[in-house]
């Protein structure tokens, strides 16, 4: 189990993707999806079955040192119960994609924490996991701002199939530190909802494609 401060770092390096929903949420066992991921030298390739409710098998089984796949995906209400925020408003927008968002503010319950967190979360049903865009702006000794956002709409190919995609950009400013940029493309139709991600930071790249899938009702 991620840690509060795990988690919170992870957050912060593009790791991990938030959702409102579970990725796996409508796909029934047996559902499956190759998925090739690239971190520096270390390139793998392995199948991630969906074999019982909450259990999944990978296929080969990972190894020590192994690249991570798929990236780590967590409800953001979990985020945001963790770092002890409490919601101070709510509204409604329109998504770049079109789509029609619920938006919540949080903020800390106690103002005279340092580290002060504040999310801004726009979710959707029209959109794959839920959540539509999010800014997170933190103060302290390090500020900075994290953003990510549903942009466009595109299709990619996934083995021989045309998949509908929506992308989401993911974007890190924190003072004293390198900035990250991601894109990460997530459709309904795949197991996992993942299909790409590719994250930079310097000169280092992270990349995951979805190379096949199965997907069952």
């Amino acid at each position: 189990m991620l840690t509060t401060i795990a988690l919170a770092v992870l957050l912060q390096q593009g790791e991990i993707i938030a959702l409102e929903k579970d990725p796996w949420a409508g796909f029934a066992v047996g559902s499956w999806v190759k998925l090739k991921s690239t971190r520096g030298p270390v390139v793998e390739e392995a199948r991630i079955t969906l074999a019982a409710e909450n259990r999944f098998e990978r296929d080969p089984a990972p190894e020590e040192g192994s690249a991570s796949f798929p990236r780590v995906f967590v409800p953001y209400t979990r985020v945001i119960g963790i770092l002890g925020l409490k919601q101070l408003g709510k509204g409604t927008e329109t998504l770049k994609v079109g789509a029609k968002a619920r938006v919540a503010e949080f903020g800390p319950a106690d103002p005279s924490i340092v580290w002060a967190v504040r999310w801004r979360v726009s979710t959707s049903d029209d959109v794959p996991g839920g959540v539509g865009r999010v800014t997170i702006e933190v103060a302290g000794d390090k500020p900075g701002r994290v953003t990510l956002e549903a942009v466009a709409v595109e299709k990619l190919k996934v083995g021989t199939k045309d998949v509908p995609c929506v992308r989401f950009q993911y974007k890190r400013t924190i003072a004293r530190e390198d900035g990250v940029e991601a894109s990460y493309w997530l459709s309904s139709q795949v197991p996992g909802l993942l299909v790409r991600f590719v994250a930079r930071s310097g000169k280092a790249e992270a990349r995951v494609d979805a190379l096949d899938f199965e997907a069952k009702k």
